[in-house]
């Protein structure tokens, strides 16, 4: 029972109590009005006996009204119980779905990345400076002409290879045949793969007959490739020095394949004239990406 409830009931019980303090005052003054009106109610008309009950039924609703207001008191006892429903569930749940999104923030950079244009050396490829001192056994040397390693020639480094023999007599004392290097490698499956060389050719003879030149054949078998080849294009009878020169093969229709590359000094001349021999350094395989 609240306040404002008790100070209501005060109030109701002031009035029914002032009610009926009043009534004993009215009915003997009613009482005595019958009494001295009884000698006429007898003889006379009944007209005053009418008016003292309804004083009587007065009396009947004030004591009615006072049990109506007591009846009143226990509703207002379960307002109570609804206040703690409030505090349970409120704050737990909401708290848990708060922690997953920041993890979506740092994943979506859509932004290019630009990577400078390298060229690395692949490993597939042994000695091709010929640093070893020795062909084997990275190269394989072949052919019926002279082949070496001479120092103080090369391109870079002590050594080079040296393909042919500057001491063969050049007015009919040259044989014709093939002095040649070759080595198997794997090339790689990804960028542009490329087969680089430097040579410097030394003639007496036009490319027609002798000249520098580079074969690639599947290591599987199948037929050979001439894929580079180089020499004197004007003949005079003085000799002709090409200087350092780079030699650039793509690999790229080898790719993913074992390669045999060969490189040649090749004299074609059968009547024996005109020299030719060649200086090989620097052979790599570089993958562009």
């Amino acid at each position: 029972m609240n306040k404002r409830t008790r100070i209501d009931l005060r109030a109701s019980l002031v009035v029914l109590t002032l009610v009926v303090a009043s009534i004993p005052s009215v009915l003997p003054t009613q009482q005595q009005d019958s009494v001295q009106a009884a000698p006429p109610v007898l003889h006379g008309p009944p007209t005053h006996t009418s008016t003292p009950r309804p004083i009587l039924t007065t009396t009947v609703t004030l004591t009615m009204t006072a049990t109506v207001t007591l009846s009143a008191t226990p509703t207002d006892t379960p307002t109570i119980t609804a206040t703690p429903t409030h505090t349970a569930t409120a704050t737990p749940t909401s708290t848990p779905t708060l922690t997953p999104t920041p993890t979506i923030t740092p994943t979506p950079t859509p932004y290019p990345v630009y990577v400078p244009l390298i060229l690395r050396q692949v490993k597939s490829l042994l000695d091709g400076g010929f640093e070893s001192g020795a062909f084997q056994p990275a190269w394989e040397v072949s052919g019926n002409l002279p082949t070496e390693l001479v120092a103080g020639q090369s391109h870079g480094g002590e050594y080079a290879a040296l393909l042919g023999n500057p001491n063969y007599n050049n007015a009919g004392g040259c044989p014709t045949g093939v002095a040649s290097i070759s080595q198997v490698i794997d090339v790689p499956t990804d960028g542009r793969v490329f087969l680089r060389f430097w040579y410097r050719i030394y003639s007496y003879d036009t490319l027609d007959f002798d000249y520098f030149a580079v074969y690639l054949r599947p290591a599987s078998g199948g037929a050979e490739e001439k894929a580079w080849f180089d020499g004197r294009i004007h003949w005079n009878n003085s000799l002709w020095n090409s200087g350092w020169r780079e030699g650039v093969v793509l690999l790229d229709r080898y790719r993913g394949q074992r390669v045999q590359v060969r490189l040649c000094n090749v004299m074609s001349n059968a009547d024996g004239w005109y020299n030719t021999w060649t200086l090989v350094d620097d052979v790599s395989v570089t993958v562009q990406r």
